[in-house]
């Protein structure tokens, strides 16, 4: 099959039904035999780098991400706000509504309006600032 065209219909369905007919007739021998097909698949995707995504797996790692990064930010250190203290006055300059936004996340939380500084100083990425500072309060409720 091509790189990147997905399976169609009828070729998932004789897929499915090879499966179950396999599972059927001999399931302990089938796991074996997937089981050895696996690992054969995990030694090329780790020797390559690559990954399978997994929806559960990643709502897991999206879930240990999100809380490692507000843990990151945990640390109330007035050395690491004063790094950003003189981008962030430049960066007011330009876009006078991140005071705005900021104080708003301040509210909520201080350790979240310094992830916003830190994001947005990080990314540059100033014209998705009210987009930005949203994900971060929805993050923070889900959390």
């Amino acid at each position: 099959m091509p790189r990147g065209r997905r399976p169609s219909t009828a070729a998932r369905t004789s897929l499915v039904e090879g499966y179950s007919r396999l599972m059927g007739t001999d399931e302990v021998g089938t796991l074996k035999s997937l089981t050895e097909r696996r690992a054969i698949l995990d030694r090329f995707i780790g020797q390559y780098r690559g990954r399978i995504s997994n929806e559960a797996s990643r709502r897991d790692y999206d879930a240990k991400r999100r809380k490692s990064a507000f843990e990151e930010y945990d640390n109330d250190d007035d050395n690491d706000e004063a790094a950003t203290d003189s981008d962030w006055s430049v960066a007011l300059e330009y876009f006078p509504d991140l005071g705005t936004l900021e104080a708003r996340l301040r509210a909520t939380s201080s350790r979240l309006a310094f992830a916003f500084r830190a994001t947005l100083l990080e990314t540059k990425n100033f014209g998705q600032r009210s987009e930005i500072a949203e994900k971060l309060e929805t993050e923070a409720a889900a959390g």
